[in-house]
């Protein structure tokens, strides 16, 4: 699936044998379709560093049927955009596929991500990317060296000297902005307007507009109450005695820790999921922070009677210095190493998906004593 556009485009084709039971399958073009057939409802990639079915059976039907951008990039770019307009039945946010020398390199990446283009009408692209024999190609080079060594993502902090970091950025939202411009805005005509909903019209709606914005409700885990109030004056904060519904029995309550995640589910034969790998950069200054891992439940904090998430047991955490953690006598937290980068979570009970997921690390005393800031 990695090599989806070089299979293709005809210029790779894969044929293991099974010498055992004397049986051999052959991945090209002509056969592609139907291998990818059998595998397009998968929604989580198998391993890491994989593609999943479904992303791969979308942009199959992208580079066959979708059409090719002209004037994203000039020609001589070494970049070719396919791109496909898509049913609301399809996919519910638009999406961009990243390929270089027919080989998948990343879904989504910065500037390219599904939230960019929200209020257009969705679809699906195809990015590849060549170096020109005639020439070089100035997005070529620079994601060569923000795909890393690992080939399955594209990080800006890679790429050396803030002016190319910068022009790298340049490059993408030039795609971006003709991606948008390829797929429109959705007309008020698709907005959708829940039934027996009524709409009042007046002066009232230009005076609200004026008014701050209120300040949201206290923080998961806070066992102090904030009162919304206008910005620009001081909340009233109140002490309780007793748990909030945000911090039930078996999990404490504690100051959120910065942390730039991405989450993966391991699937396992039945489709569902007890293995999440994460790799992760956590902004703490002592050695250990405490982990958890809560499912939201239909609502936020800008709710007046939000749902309690529901806090998820965890088994232990394997982490990437080949030994697995313990969680507390809750199996709610688990208290890991500040400087993890990568590991996998083991949940108790498995979950059917990672929709509604979040990862918490709070600060958290370590055992010299230390706490996080």
């Amino acid at each position: 699936l990695n090599f989806l556009v070089a299979l293709d485009a005809d210029e790779m084709c894969v044929t293991a044998e099974d010498r055992v039971h004397g049986e051999s399958a052959t991945a090209d073009r002509a056969h592609l379709p139907d291998a990818i057939s059998q595998i397009s409802h998968e929604r989580n990639a198998k391993a890491r560093g994989q593609w999943s079915g479904g992303r791969a059976s979308r942009a199959l039907q992208t580079l066959r049927h979708g059409r090719k951008l002209e004037e994203v990039l000039p020609d001589d770019s070494g970049v070719d955009v396919y791109f496909r307009e898509i049913s609301r039945e399809e996919s519910a946010r638009s999406s961009v596929h990243v390929f270089r020398d027919g080989m998948w390199i990343a879904d989504g990446p910065a500037r390219l991500e599904p939230a960019g283009f929200d209020g257009a009408n969705a679809f699906d692209a195809v990015l590849t990317l060549k170096q020109p024999a005639s020439s070089t190609s100035e997005l070529y080079e620079l994601v060569r060296e923000a795909e890393g060594a690992e080939h399955r993502d594209l990080r800006r902090k890679e790429i050396r000297g803030r002016d190319r970091q910068q022009r790298f950025f340049d490059l993408l939202d030039e795609i971006a902005r003709g991606l948008r411009q390829a797929a429109g805005e959705i007309s008020a005509d698709d907005s959708f307007t829940p039934k027996d909903f009524a709409q009042i019209e007046g002066a009232i709606f230009k005076n609200a507009a004026d008014l701050p914005p209120l300040r949201p409700r206290s923080q998961t885990g806070s066992m102090s109450t904030t009162t919304p109030t206008r910005e620009g004056k001081r909340s009233r904060r109140r002490r309780r005695n007793d748990r909030t519904p945000d911090a039930p029995a078996g999990v404490r309550p504690g100051r959120a820790v910065r942390m730039r995640r991405s989450v993966r589910g391991e699937p396992d034969k039945t489709g569902t999921i007890s293995r999440i790998q994460v790799s992760c950069e956590i902004a703490a200054e002592s050695s250990s922070v405490g982990l958890r891992v809560r499912r939201d439940r239909g609502s936020d904090e800008t709710c007046d009677l939000p749902f309690s998430p529901e806090w998820l047991k965890i088994k232990q955490v394997e982490t990437d210095r080949s030994s697995s953690i313990q969680p507390d006598e809750q199996g709610r937290e688990v208290l890991i190493p500040a400087d993890s980068e990568s590991f996998t979570v083991v949940l108790e009970v498995p979950v059917p998906d990672l929709v509604g997921i979040e990862l918490d690390v709070v600060a958290r005393r370590s055992s010299t004593g230390e706490k996080t800031r």
